[in-house]
């Protein structure tokens, strides 16, 4: 190309830049790890001269005729710039498309096996009470691991007369509940994976249905267990 006609096209560029609107095409959000591309228009024309890029760390890139093809390698503000344009690409450190659904998933499987734990964990524990012959007894089953500060709650009602054992180990007491009401209790200071207790006293009452019992018990979480009312 000979110089008259160099000068021409320069002179050509420069009016075409004094009269058009320069355009910087690039995207605004990417994850780390994508290529961006990056095109600057001159009236809808791809434009000539030099993009540059800059990093967030501050390192700058040239590239030439307009058009600018980087990978985005870290996370944080990339600058792309054209003339007086400039472009702010901002670079996340997010999971691609493709594994979002995959990591949506995952969670939901780990929320649901958690609460699959927490509820077989309940049904470790088995309670059985029982009245006969003027006696109460509540079975305690522990079908899981050891149980520690094991708490047996039981409900009586109010013109129940309590014939209540003594002892070390199966002692009862009376006492107050929550809700005010007359209960018979237990404190086991441990429960062993496996091992099966009868706790019982006696009673007599006017009463036709009994309150069940209700055990509470320490496995790193509150694990609680009751059993079903009970005909006199």
């Amino acid at each position: 190309m000979g110089r008259g006609r160099r000068l021409a096209l320069a002179l050509l560029l420069v009016l075409l830049f004094l009269a058009g609107s320069i355009e910087l095409i690039a995207p605004r959000h990417v994850r780390v790890g994508e290529e961006v591309e990056a095109v600057a228009l001159v009236n809808g024309v791809q434009a000539p001269g030099e993009i540059t890029v800059v990093s967030p760390a501050g390192d700058s890139t040239c590239y030439a005729n307009g058009h600018a093809k980087f990978n985005a390698s870290g996370a944080g503000t990339w600058l792309v710039r054209y003339s007086d344009v400039e472009r702010r690409v901002e670079v996340e450190n997010r999971l691609p498309a493709y594994a979002e659904p995959l990591a949506y998933g995952a969670f939901a499987f780990a929320a649901l096996a958690i609460a699959y734990s927490f509820f077989r964990g309940r049904r470790k524990l088995l309670v059985e009470k029982r009245f006969e012959a003027g006696t109460v007894s509540i079975e305690v089953r522990n079908a899981g691991e050891d149980l520690l500060g094991v708490r047996i709650s039981d409900p009586v009602p109010e013109d129940a007369e309590l014939d209540l054992p003594m002892g070390a180990r199966h002692g009862a007491r009376e006492s107050a509940g929550p809700d005010g009401r007359r209960c018979v209790r237990w404190h086991l200071p441990v429960l062993r994976a496996g091992e099966r207790v009868v706790l019982a006293y006696g009673m007599r009452t006017s009463a036709r249905v009994l309150p069940g019992a209700e055990v509470r018990a320490s496995l790193g979480r509150e694990v609680i267990a009751g059993s079903d009312e009970v005909r006199t």
